[in-house]
């Protein structure tokens, strides 16, 4: 009866390691995890990548929409400061006020990409439910 029980436990072990190793190769598969940002140009040369992206999403409790405010108010003023206009898509996704901001930059310098980018990152620091990404696709960009 031990030893039965023992065999069911190594097999349950067994199983469970297999089940990890092919998840570890499904996410090394994934194209973000694969794409390093020395592979990437710092402007968008692609129609799906985006130098940023910034999604607000929601845990059940709606949007932290100060910060969706305060970044949308920082690109017009970034705008201003560079005195270029910076061309983003705005793109509202779910039902508590889920946002995503895709953000090319092309319009921008190499070095006020990366002004622009590190401006957002200090803004939002303090915000808890946000992703912020480069060289990554806009997730939920509206077709046509």
């Amino acid at each position: 009866m031990q030893m039965k029980l023992y065999l069911n436990i190594l097999l349950i072990i067994a199983f469970g390691l297999s089940q990890c190793k092919n998840h570890e190769k499904a996410v090394k598969a994934s194209p973000s995890e694969t794409i390093t940002r020395s592979e990437l140009k710092t402007d968008s040369i692609t129609d799906d990548l985006y130098r940023l992206t910034v999604s607000f999403y929601s845990i059940g409790m709606g949007t932290e929409n100060d910060f969706i405010q305060r970044f949308e108010d920082s690109i017009g003023t970034f705008s201003g400061k560079v005195n270029k206009t910076i061309d983003y898509s705005k793109n509202s996704w779910g039902r508590e006020g889920e946002t995503d901001f895709c953000l090319k930059l092309n319009e921008l310098s190499e070095k006020e990409q990366l002004e622009f980018i590190q401006e957002t990152r200090k803004l939002l620091q303090d915000a808890k439910w946000v992703h912020v990404n480069e060289n990554a696709p806009c997730r939920h960009l509206r077709k046509g």
